[in-house]
């Protein structure tokens, strides 16, 4: 599948491109990885974009387009892992599991380095019912590429994701970031949280943490990984 810049023309974006946001360890404060973010030198954010996207039919392509200017943006200056974000109708696409493949030959020292955050979006609700999603995702896996469920405890459906899909990594919704130093309750679910993820071997990231003392509670609280403006911006590589 041949996609270029231009393909997105009609949408009003042009000069398609990535920013980074490092992933920190809290517990010795080492980079863990980058996600990546879609930006273009329209006026329209990334939502809108994509949402652009769906209505002219072109989201499967611009979602592999973005997949695959971040795998090689980001294996000419990193090491650590990448978090990608993609939509699941993308990952049940029929051309999806050859253009994994093709990445994978394209670029070996990709192979074990990017995770495939699996975006939330209202449209796609559904989707995460449909069986064949899990087998994709367990067929992905088993090719060595991890998955993250993004948004855990935005609401009770997510909470059954992370069950039902067993991701490596679920990023917890900022919600719980913003004020746990200050917050009895959400300290107790993040908690909870941890103490499961930590049990079932997976990596819980607290996204959108902004200051000193929710960072510090984070740490406190045995969150494997942080993200946030006061640990690193998202900038142009």
């Amino acid at each position: 599948m041949k996609i270029s810049n231009n393909t997105f023309e009609p949408l009003g974006l042009s000069g398609i491109h990535h920013v980074f946001q490092p992933l920190w360890t809290l517990e010795n404060w080492s980079l863990s990885g980058y996600e990546c973010f879609l930006r273009s030198n329209s006026t329209l954010n990334p939502e809108e974009i994509f949402s652009e996207a769906r209505k002219n039919g072109c989201l499967f392509q611009l979602d592999i387009y973005s997949l695959k200017k971040a795998i090689e943006e980001y294996v000419k200056f990193s090491q650590v892992p990448l978090f990608i974000n993609i939509f699941p109708s993308t990952i049940l696409h029929e051309e999806f599991p050859l253009i994994i493949n093709d990445l994978l030959n394209t670029h070996p020292k990709a192979v074990g380095r990017f995770i495939l955050e699996l975006n939330e979006s209202i449209e796609e609700e559904q989707i995460w019912l449909i069986p064949a999603l899990k087998e994709k995702i367990s067929w992905l896996q088993d090719q060595g590429i991890s998955i993250a469920i993004d948004d855990v405890g935005k609401g009770a459906a997510s909470l059954q994701k992370m069950v039902e899909f067993q991701p490596s990594f679920v990023k917890l919704d900022r919600y719980f970031s913003q004020g746990l130093s200050e917050s009895r309750r959400k300290q107790k679910i993040v908690s909870l949280l941890s103490a499961y993820c930590s049990e079932e071997n997976i990596a819980l990231v607290l996204e959108g943490i902004e200051t000193p003392s929710d960072l510090a509670c984070a740490k406190a609280l045995k969150i494997s990984l942080g993200q946030g403006y006061i640990i690193g911006k998202p900038t142009r590589i």
